[in-house]
């Protein structure tokens, strides 16, 4: 299977880091002598890196700057307790037992995805990183899956990517990548992704598998 690629988003995706991240973003606030936000308000900027989440919450781009460096010090002490999800290992296993190529196109920034990854042994699972800050646009436009794609050295149209935001099935489409919604993230609105129409609707990582080898055997027939 090595003509066929699985390119992942991280958040809400491979790690179940949406609520340390709501956490990191409270604490960066408190140290800025900022007033709380609600949850709402801060995850409705989700997709978004880090630092201009911080920007649209706080208005101002040097204020924006500090606070990043107190959400990465904040996401240091939560990141070895944040959770792989359920199945995402054994997902990772079965690819490279097939030697699959594997990529992350995040909206993180790396420093980041590094601080977040590192505590779990994720980083060397995969060829190829694409982070926010080394894009021009982030999702939904298709720029990291096509530079995730060229660094493979895969076509984008045996590129099966996997996210949990319409912005992530809107980019593989646009990109020309089966698009995989991850739905085992409890905070997914199933409505929204299923109106994205993706190729595939999973409700657990090992029904990935199964669409991509479906997938595969389709590109070989």
């Amino acid at each position: 299977m090595k003509n066929h690629a699985l390119i992942f988003d991280c958040d809400g995706t491979l790690m179940d880091s949406l609520d340390a991240a709501v956490e990191s973003y409270h604490y960066a606030l408190q140290q800025m002598g900022e007033k709380p936000r609600t949850i709402a308000e801060i995850k409705s900027h989700f997709g978004l890196a880090a630092d201009r989440v911080l920007l649209h919450l706080l208005g101002d781009g040097a204020r924006a700057r500090e606070a990043y460096i107190y959400y990465k010090e904040y996401q240091k002490k939560v990141a070895p307790r944040t959770q792989v999800y359920p199945g995402i290992r054994e997902l990772l296993d079965q690819a490279h037992a097939a030697d699959v190529p594997m990529a992350i196109v995040t909206g993180r920034h790396r420093d980041d995805l590094n601080i977040l990854l590192e505590p779990h042994g994720l980083l060397d699972d995969f060829q190829a990183i694409v982070t926010d800050d080394e894009l021009g646009s982030p999702k939904p436009d298709p720029e990291g899956l096509l530079r995730a794609a060229f660094q493979l050295g895969i076509p984008p149209s045996h590129v099966c990517y996997v996210g949990d935001s319409p912005s992530d099935i809107r980019a593989a489409r646009a990109a020309g990548a089966m698009a995989v919604a991850a739905l085992w993230n409890v905070d997914v609105d199933r409505s929204i992704m299923k109106d994205t129409e993706p190729d595939v609707l999973a409700e657990h990582p090992d029904e990935v598998w199964r669409a991509f080898r479906r997938f595969t055997r389709r590109g070989e027939a």
